[in-house]
């Protein structure tokens, strides 16, 4: 097995894995949970999104050895000869790719963190210990589908 076939065999995992997920617990919570796990994430997408920019600048400026990170990977790329032209495109690059993985990161970790805290306090005030239907479980489900589409897109979407 060659190394792209490994690449996308990771990506199919990281895009059915959560949808699979998603609707099994969905089916297992039924709407009501399942919904606000939906506004958690949608809440966690938003967070993600304003944040990622900011958190960007500030990995920028985090200095070692008495350098920042930007003024590091530009003085790198200067003394490797490369023309200007170059040096800005690979900084745009390795920016881009900074910028993903704090995106992907601050989702992930924005998700547990309002799942852990904030999902517990919703759930004692909103959802009481009715007996799930099978229409709560189905519309768990498709609930459950969004969910886990949303979180594949999100972990995904960036990479590709």
């Amino acid at each position: 097995m060659g190394e792209g076939n490994y690449i996308t065999l990771a990506l199919n995992l990281l895009i059915i894995l959560p949808v699979a997920t998603g609707v099994i617990v969905g089916f297992a919570k039924g709407a009501s949970r399942s919904f606000l796990s939906l506004i958690l994430i949608g809440v966690a997408v938003i967070a993600s999104f304003l944040s990622c920019g900011a958190l960007l600048e500030v990995v920028k400026d985090i200095e070692i050895n008495g350098q920042t990170i930007r003024d590091a990977i530009t003085t790198a790329l200067i003394s490797s000869e490369l023309p200007e032209s170059v040096v800005n495109v690979a900084l745009n690059a390795i920016f881009s790719v900074a910028k993903t993985l704090i995106f992907i990161l601050t989702f992930i970790l924005g998700g547990c963190l309002l799942r852990l805290i904030i999902y517990p306090i919703l759930k004692a005030i909103f959802i009481h210990g009715k007996k799930k239907t099978m229409v709560s479980r189905l519309v768990g489900v498709g609930l459950g589908l969004v969910c886990g589409v949303l979180t594949s897109f999100n972990i995904v979407a960036p990479i590709t």
